[in-house]
C-alpha cells in the first residue's frame, strides 16, 4: 500500500510540474512574440515608437524623453543590429524590485556591427491595464 501511496504522489507532483509548465510555455510564445516587435522599432532607432509600446509599469518610471536620450546613448555605439538569436526564456511571477505580475525574461545573443558579441536581455509582462504582453526592461552588456 505503502509504494501505491508513493507513486500517487510522484504522479501528482510530475502533473503539477506539467501544469506549471504548459501555463508558462502558453506565456512564452506571446511574451518573445511582443519583444521581437518592439525590438525592431529598437533596433530601426523608432526609441519613441518602444516607449509608446512599453508595459505601464515602465511608462511610468521612466520618461518618453529620458528613454529616447538614452537609447541614443546605449545604441549610437554599438552601430547596426546584424543577427540577434533567442538563447533563453523564462516565466517568473515574482521579480526582485518589481510589482508580482507575469513576466518572462528573454536573452538575445546579438551581434552589433561594432559589437559582435552582446546579450540583450528583454523582459516582458502582462501589462494589467489591457492584458497585452509589453516591455517593462531592457538590458545590454557585453557577452562575457
Amino acid at each position: 500500500m505503502r509504494a501505491q501511496a508513493r507513486f500517487c504522489f510522484v504522479l501528482l507532483a510530475v502533473a503539477t510540474l506539467s501544469l506549471t509548465s504548459l501555463a508558462a510555455d502558453k506565456n512564452v510564445t506571446p511574451a518573445v512574440n511582443a519583444a521581437e516587435q518592439w525590438l525592431s522599432h529598437l533596433d530601426d532607432g523608432q526609441f519613441g515608437i518602444c516607449w509608446e509600446q512599453a508595459a505601464s509599469d515602465f511608462k511610468d518610471k521612466v520618461t518618453k524623453a529620458q528613454w529616447e536620450e538614452t537609447m541614443k546613448t546605449i545604441r549610437a555605439p554599438v552601430g547596426k543590429m546584424e543577427s540577434r538569436h533567442l538563447i533563453s526564456a523564462e516565466y517568473k511571477e515574482d521579480l526582485p524590485s518589481a510589482p508580482p505580475g507575469k513576466y518572462v525574461i528573454l536573452q538575445f545573443q546579438t551581434k552589433f556591427a561594432n559589437a559582435p558579441k552582446m546579450i540583450e536581455t528583454v523582459v516582458p509582462m502582462l501589462d494589467k491595464r489591457d492584458s497585452m504582453w509589453k516591455v517593462s526592461g531592457y538590458f545590454m552588456k557585453a557577452e562575457q
